[in-house]
């Protein structure tokens, strides 16, 4: 029983020390707005020098304001513990009590690589239109109606008619010809990563980032890399978030061992989709290789190559 309870003691005492080492809290600049008026919102992330903290996935839009800017991270190594800011400038076009839900922070310690997860609690702050004194303004009169000429009703019911007509004609062309021409061969559909590798070295050759297309290259990777897992892991992940994307991830089967790199890639290419963001060249390149390495350590190994699968850009 006494070793229990020794036991029970040191857990809690190793807990409660990890939770002093980071933590995380959200704010809004006032908690008073008019419409139209800039919000600025920060989360900050108060950490020891051995935590890495990711960029949270923040919501493209809440219900009554919308993101209108995005900056990148700011770190302060000058205090202690350090902190890492992410600012947001949000808007409310609307009279609303607005309330931000909490935002998922990802971190890493150099000692445990594996990712974990804070939240921040909920915001609260208020839209609201400027007061007018005096009375209510009256109501407009509506213009006044001309009747409708006979031949604007011809057309309502001409138009639909004839291009019915037409559209019927083209169809029964159209099944005519695909009836003579013979059916097309069906070739053998290549694995999903033989696919990605293939458009990976496409784009590579495109050099769109070499040539100052930065946000162009960074939606055609991620697009690439989305396209993939989504194939290889039976998943839909084309429209979610990077958040969504690790927790549909989480539960597949091979996909843990390129989580973190997941993350990393798709945290960077939300940075310069949504921030006014310009990755230097060693970043894009990171993205490239990145990339690959995703698809190369989730592609299942043949029976005769197993433990010997070679990563091109490792």
């Amino acid at each position: 029983m006494v070793r229990v309870i020794a036991t029970i003691a040191a857990l809690a005492a190793f807990a409660a020390a990890n939770a002093q080492q980071i933590s995380v809290e959200s704010a809004a600049d006032t908690t008073d707005y008019l419409v139209g008026d800039p919000i600025e919102f920060t989360i900050t992330a108060r950490h020891d020098e051995s935590f890495t903290v990711t960029p949270p996935q923040f919501p493209d839009t809440i219900e009554g304001v919308e993101v209108i800017d995005v900056a990148p991270p700011a770190k302060n190594a000058t205090v202690t513990p350090n902190e890492t800011v992410f600012r947001y400038t949000l808007m409310g076009f609307d009279s609303i009590e607005v309330v931000v839900p909490p935002i998922e922070i990802y971190y890493s310690s150099d000692d445990d690589h594996r990712l974990r997860t804070l939240r921040t609690k909920p915001t609260r702050f208020v839209v609201h239109t400027l007061e007018v004194e005096g009375e209510d303004p009256k109501d407009v009169k509506p213009p006044a109606r001309l009747p409708t000429p006979w031949w604007v009703y011809a057309l309502w019911i001409g138009v639909p008619l004839a291009l019915a007509a037409i559209g019927y004609l083209l169809y029964k062309r159209h099944r005519k010809r695909k009836a003579l021409a013979p059916a097309p061969k069906k070739e053998k559909e290549k694995p999903s990563w033989e696919i990605a590798l293939e458009q990976l070295r496409r784009l590579e050759a495109k050099e769109l980032w070499q040539n100052g297309e930065v946000k162009a290259f960074h939606s055609e990777i991620t697009e690439i890399v989305r396209r993939y897992l989504a194939r290889r892991f039976g998943v839909a992940v084309m429209e979610t978030t990077t958040t969504e994307t690790i927790a549909l991830l989480s539960g597949a089967r091979d996909a843990e061992r390129a989580l973190l790199d997941v993350k990393e890639f798709l945290s960077l290419a939300d940075m310069v989709k949504f921030a006014k963001y310009a990755p230097h060249e060693e970043a894009n390149a990171e993205m490239t290789r990145r990339a690959y390495r995703i698809v190369e350590k989730t592609k299942p190994a043949p029976a005769s190559e197993t433990g010997n699968a070679k990563v091109r850009h490792a």
